[in-house]
């Protein structure tokens, strides 16, 4: 019975085969297939490099070290006026490595045009109490602002807490017993740094390749062959509908793979040049993390497909095809987005929720960690055969006999 079969079932794969052949050929020698798969993949880790890179120039961790008395030199030049009233005040902040200089004439609208990062004012005291009222002028929208402000506010409060040990310390009270707990802060993080941000950027970025990577090749050998009146000689030919589709789909998602490699490579390699010019950043994940993220990811590359074959039979025309599937790598990069900030606990509940399930991964992966044997057999089983669902469904919908007809 076996050997009855198999001649049928060798010339089902050779059908397929030859269907992926050409169509691998034909996008191949396609220059919009080409930029999609080759060029695209390059966008999202270039952008992520140059902002890590502007970034990690405006938030000097020195200037931290510096402030912190670790270290010597000018950490920041700041437009400052009054500091006259608060005896003590200047020659403290000059003495942890600030320096100023005269302020502008309109403190608010320079540091609102960008031409002062922040300002420092100090005026008469307007209450009962006598106290000199202290103003840092920044804007939180840019970080070349926000970090200067943040380092003349803490100058200004270990100033205020120097004097207040000082003055305590000259009346013989004993500090300690002024204070009720003793506070402790332990970063259990591997790397506290500013790069950790960025990083956590990678997983969404790379789900949205995933779901973009084949799209234009979906559209174009469906709803494009259709009406190019290509498609209908192709349904006429000696092979089965289903045998087509999954040829088209494994050109799909051989093209996939090919971008969400690009991808990833591209984030190792642009984000560690970030990391080789700023040595005092936390390194970026190692190519075996990028390799596992690419291996975990290869379910919902199937999963990816299938779905954008599904559209793409069931969309009537080219145009609304583009629109359907322009919009379908959106969906999933948005919650990766939000666990990017709120990252949600791991548990073998959330593993076996399509593209949920791939991003705890990923995130455990950027931490140092292994996801579990239980999570990555049941999240790349769940959501194979998600897309087998998905993908049965395409092929019911491209058996229909409306795929000869555009329109």
């Amino acid at each position: 019975m076996l050997s009855g079969l198999d001649p049928t079932r060798q010339s089902a794969l050779k059908r397929t085969r030859i269907v992926f052949h050409k169509e691998v050929i034909d996008h191949t020698r396609d220059k919009r297939s080409l930029l999609l798969a080759l060029v695209y993949p390059l966008l999202g880790p270039l952008l992520l490099a140059v902002l890590m890179h502007v970034s990690s120039q405006a938030l000097d961790t020195r200037a931290v070290e510096r402030l912190a008395g670790t270290g010597s030199g000018v950490v920041l030049t700041v437009p400052a006026s009054g500091l006259h009233l608060v005896p003590g005040l200047r020659n403290y902040l000059e003495a942890i490595g600030l320096r100023f200089v005269a302020p502008p004439a309109d403190p608010e609208d320079a540091v609102r045009e960008a031409r002062a990062d922040v300002v420092l004012q100090v005026t008469p005291p307007d209450t009962a109490d006598g106290r000199p009222l202290v103003t840092i002028i920044h804007d939180p929208r840019r970080i070349t602002s926000s970090t200067p402000a943040g380092v003349v506010r803490n100058g200004i409060n270990s100033f205020s807490d120097a004097q207040v040990a000082t003055y305590l310390t000259e009346q013989g009270i004993d500090i300690a017993s002024l204070t009720p707990v003793t506070l402790r802060l332990v970063n259990v993080g591997n790397e506290a740094s500013l790069a950790l941000l960025f990083y956590n950027m990678i997983p969404p970025l790379a789900v949205f390749m995933i779901f973009l990577g084949a799209v234009y090749l979906a559209i174009d050998t469906t709803a494009g062959e259709r009406e190019r009146g290509s498609l209908e000689p192709l349904l006429t030919a000696p092979a089965r509908r289903s045998e087509l589709l999954l040829g088209k789909s494994l050109a799909a998602v051989l093209f996939t793979a090919v971008t969400v490699a690009i991808n990833l490579g591209a984030f190792r390699g642009l984000l560690g040049i970030v990391v080789w010019q700023n040595p005092e950043l936390a390194p970026p994940p190692g190519w075996s993390v990028m390799a596992s993220m690419f291996f975990i990811a290869l379910p919902l590359m199937l999963l990816a497909v299938s779905i954008q074959m599904a559209i793409a039979t069931i969309t009537r025309t080219m145009k609304e095809a583009q629109i359907y599937l322009g919009l379908l790598p959106i969906m999933p990069a948005l919650p990766a987005m939000a666990l990017a900030f709120a990252p949600i606990s791991p548990s073998p509940q959330v593993a076996v929720i399509p593209v949920l399930g791939q991003l705890v991964q990923f995130g455990r992966l950027l931490s140092g960690d292994l996801p579990t044997p239980i999570e990555a057999i049941s999240s790349a089983v769940i959501t194979t055969l998600f897309a087998a669902l998905v993908f049965r469904f395409a092929i019911g919908s491209f058996q229909r006999e409306r795929q000869f007809f555009a329109g």
